[in-house]
């Protein structure tokens, strides 16, 4: 719209210009009839001030063209952002909702030592993702629930490596003590390794879940708001 206005602007400048010129001239004149030589003269600027117009109009043209490319572009880069980050969120939601000590025990549990990691790299690509966002959309609605989804999966993850730790360090105190441990002793060992990882097992999937929804909520409100901006950018 800016670039229409300056091309609406310059050719009322330039007509302008060749009417005070022309009304200039016959008042020089007076009465007496423009001579051949007179007319020459107004012919020549005629066509120069029209060629002026062109070149100007024609210029005008190729950078509104240009402007209106730079829009398309920077449309589709934030289309393509919106559509990003809800991939990245919900790969990193989905890593920790699948995610589940059952398929763990004291004879496996080393890999779990990692765990922290393969999630931080879920959290790292949302992050770049926002960040990528935030290059192309100011949107404050969006920004509020993009921070309380955040949050929310923040706690989910804190929760599920909370229990995680808590498993391992049980492994470990059950493999150093199950190794000098006879008879007896192996049996009550067991006894008391399962009753201290069940309430990992058992009570902690029930607060992960629990956690797991306020998050999922969250994502379902981020979702509808992505789709409404997605939309708009379709319709302008």
């Amino acid at each position: 719209m800016e670039i229409t206005h300056i091309i609406l602007e310059s050719v009322a400048i330039l007509i302008g210009l060749y009417l005070a010129f022309v009304k200039s001239f016959f008042q020089e004149k007076g009465k007496n009839l423009a001579t051949q030589q007179d007319i020459a003269k107004i012919t020549q600027l005629v066509e120069e001030v029209k060629k002026q117009y062109n070149d100007d109009t024609e210029y005008l043209k190729s950078q509104l063209n240009l402007h209106n490319q730079s829009f398309t572009d920077i449309k589709t880069l934030e289309r393509n952002a919106l559509i990003e980050i809800n991939l990245k969120y919900s790969d990193w939601l989905n890593a920790l909702n699948s995610f589940s000590l059952i398929y763990y025990s004291y004879d496996n549990f080393e890999s779990l030592t990692s765990i922290d990691l393969f999630f931080n790299e879920k959290q790292l690509a949302f992050n770049v993702a926002r960040d990528n966002l935030h290059l192309y959309l100011h949107d404050l609605e969006l920004l509020e629930l993009e921070r309380e989804l955040a949050i929310s999966t923040m706690e989910l993850e804190g929760n599920i490596l909370v229990s995680v730790n808590n498993f391992i360090s049980n492994c470990r105190n059950y493999n150093f003590a199950k190794a000098s441990a006879k008879g007896d002793e192996q049996l009550k060992l067991n006894r008391e390794y399962h009753d201290l990882q069940k309430p990992l097992l058992v009570d902690g999937l029930k607060e992960k879940n629990k956690i797991f929804m306020v998050a999922y909520n969250h994502q379902v409100k981020f979702i509808r708001r992505l789709n409404k901006i997605i939309y708009s950018l379709i319709d302008k």
